[in-house]
């Protein structure tokens, strides 16, 4: 068997682009937002509130150092992500 070679690099080191996008999370977001009857409107409606004071969110983020910078809100993000009250069906 020939002899396989090792990639050693860092990951910023790496020849592609990384880029990491919260777009299509946003407009969920903004979607629970405008629906009186979900259960987390008033958490969405918050969000989108601190969304409108960090716009670069919004776009695709090449810096990394922006992770660091809006992590609280980025947290706030991923709560919308895996959450058991995500669903068509609403808690009575």
């Amino acid at each position: 068997m020939d002899k396989i070679n090792k990639i050693n690099c860092s990951i910023q080191e790496l020849p592609f682009k990384r880029s990491l996008s919260f777009e299509y999370l946003i407009a969920e977001i903004e979607q629970i937002a405008n629906d009186t009857e979900h259960p987390m409107q008033v958490m969405a409606v918050e969000v989108m509130e601190n969304i409108e004071l960090a716009p670069e969110l919004k776009e695709s983020i090449s810096d990394f150092k922006l992770l660091e910078k809006h992590h609280q809100l980025i947290q706030q993000l991923m709560a919308f992500v895996i959450n058991p009250l995500n669903s068509t069906e609403y808690l009575a």
